[in-house]
């Protein structure tokens, strides 16, 4: 095993608080939007049933969700519904029908933030306690958008939305799925989705199953380029998660700061650049400009004694 060196040693403590010492504020200069919407209505269409319905129960139920999160002057919103159209939710007949809407709202102006996730789930619970199989057909109608903006490179936005519509209790079946994004690194704008999906589902005697349709709008701001512990700040404090992540190898779009598509020994020299300036190009004054040669010799120090 390998120790690290007084220097290393010496890197790891103090090259984080010197980039922290050296660090300014961000300025707010970039903003990016995102909205996710889906829309999905589930419905019976007619049953072969041949003791005429007599031991058949359908059940619907519908259930949502929103999350939401953001920092500072951002704004992050869902909104979302999910109902049973039927007389009796707990004995549905033809034409009866589960409906779900699902949308996320978002905007952030640097340095801030923004991410919202709505889900909801429409179920159908098909109980057979009669002597006889049955044969449930569905239709599954949906649209789906996905817009996603920014107003410069610095800045991310990204939104996805989601319908996914699958069978079984234990053994899950998968019937139907689609999704749309919009993502600003690849040039964002508007994506749209829609169609009619007509299936259906079979039920021994005795037997139970169901059938779900999901719904998920996912929408949010990348965070600033350099802000990988995501606190809306770019500093000191983004060194010890943005070097985990270098030496990690995944992914990240806030640890990709040169925005080549991969995080790596690349982004050292402009994560620098932006935990001093926060991503604009400017020229740092002489002390800062010295803090930021021994804060990044500190990270290249640091980098190359983990490797080894």
């Amino acid at each position: 095993m390998n120790y690290p060196s007084f220097w290393q040693h010496v890197a790891i403590s103090a090259g984080p608080w010197l980039l922290l010492l050296a660090g300014q504020a961000m300025p707010a200069h970039a903003v990016a939007t995102y909205h996710a919407a889906a829309e999905t209505t589930l419905k019976i269409v007619s049953i072969a049933h041949a003791g005429g319905g007599v031991g058949l129960f359908l059940e619907g139920e519908a259930l949502g969700d929103i999350t939401t999160h953001a920092t500072g002057s951002a704004i992050a919103d869902g909104d979302q519904s999910a109902e049973v159209v039927a007389a009796d939710p707990f004995d549905m007949v033809p034409g009866d029908r589960i409906e779900q809407t699902a949308s996320s709202t978002g905007n952030a102006l640097l340095p801030d933030g923004a991410e919202s996730d709505v889900t909801t789930n429409g179920d159908l619970h098909i109980n057979n306690v009669s002597a006889y199989d049955v044969t449930v057909f569905l239709e599954l109608s949906y649209s789906l958008q996905a817009e996603a903006t920014a107003s410069d490179l610095s800045e991310w936005g990204f939104a996805v939305a989601t319908v996914d519509l699958f069978s079984g209790i234990d053994d899950l079946v998968d019937i139907f799925f689609d999704r749309v994004y919009s993502d600003t690194d690849d040039g964002g704008g508007q994506f749209t989705g829609s169609g009619t999906i007509p299936f259906d589902i079979t039920v021994p005697a005795g037997k139970r199953d169901w059938v779900t349709a999901y719904v998920d709008a996912y929408g949010t701001t990348g965070w600033a380029l350099g802000d990988v512990n995501l606190d809306a700040a770019v500093n000191g404090l983004d060194v010890a998660p943005f070097v985990a992540q270098v030496l990690d190898g995944s992914y990240r779009h806030e640890a990709d700061v040169n925005r080549d598509g991969e995080v790596d020994g690349l982004d050292v020299d402009p994560f620098v650049a932006a935990v001093l300036s926060g991503g604009a190009q400017a020229i740092p004054e002489p002390a800062t400009a010295a803090l930021t040669l021994i804060g990044l010799g500190c990270l290249t120090v640091m980098l190359r004694g983990q490797r080894r």
